[in-house]
């Protein structure tokens, strides 16, 4: 498969991790929309019990996040699916870059895989600020 356009604004760890869930296999949309209100109700619990992360971002992220993949199963492609995926995932996973929950910078590269695409899909609207 080919590779995401957005690697080469990655770096490191980042740009590993979102390569590999790049290539995942495609799940429904409407399927990763219920997925990412349930993690967001657990992610809220696990938030109000860390001294250390940024539970403003977190749900910025989620809230956007909702809103791309709501964009994209509405037109739907297969390059916007994938890379929507990808971003929905990499928020996912807790022990990406930085540790969500063991840094007040713990979201910092989620933000910046979210902007990444946000950004390749035309969704600038949805980018969120430093």
């Amino acid at each position: 498969m080919n590779e995401s356009p957005i690697m080469r604004d990655l770096e490191g760890e980042v740009a590993e991790l979102f390569a590999e869930l790049f290539e995942e296999a495609l799940i429904d949309l409407e399927e990763l929309i219920e997925e990412l209100q349930a993690y967001r109700e657990e992610l809220l619990e696990d938030i109000s019990q860390s001294d250390f992360a940024d539970g403003d971002l977190a749900a910025t992220l989620s809230a956007r996040l909702l809103e791309l993949l709501e964009r994209a199963a509405q037109s739907y492609d297969e390059d916007d699916h994938r890379h929507a995926q990808a971003a929905l995932r990499y928020f996912m996973e807790s022990a990406d870059g930085d540790h969500d929950m063991d840094s007040p910078a713990g979201f910092d590269d989620d933000r910046e895989v979210f902007n990444a695409v946000a950004t390749r899909l035309g969704h600038d609207d949805l980018v969120i600020g430093f």
